[in-house]
């Protein structure tokens, strides 16, 4: 639910302020930054790959705008 999804970001906000990290790290900052809990290694480790899927997948398409998704896709197997 939304509640529980801003309960999560403002937790995490809190978390990073007591580690000290920086405040372009953390979601309140207005950037790109914040983060969320994952429930296993498992489910961490797929929404890694993901992020790293997509990153690839805007570079590719920057560089070779000629290539469709589907031929970018057909690279990236793991």
């Amino acid at each position: 639910s939304p509640a529980c999804t801003e309960l999560e970001v403002v937790m995490l906000d809190w978390l990073g302020q007591m580690i000290g990290l920086p405040e372009e790290f953390l979601a309140r900052s207005g950037g790109e930054a914040g983060g969320v809990i994952q429930g296993t290694a498992s489910e961490a480790t797929l929404v890694a790959l993901l992020g790293a899927k997509s990153r690839t997948m805007h570079r590719l398409k920057e560089q070779h705008p000629e290539w469709t998704e589907v031929e970018i896709l057909s690279k990236l197997v793991g």
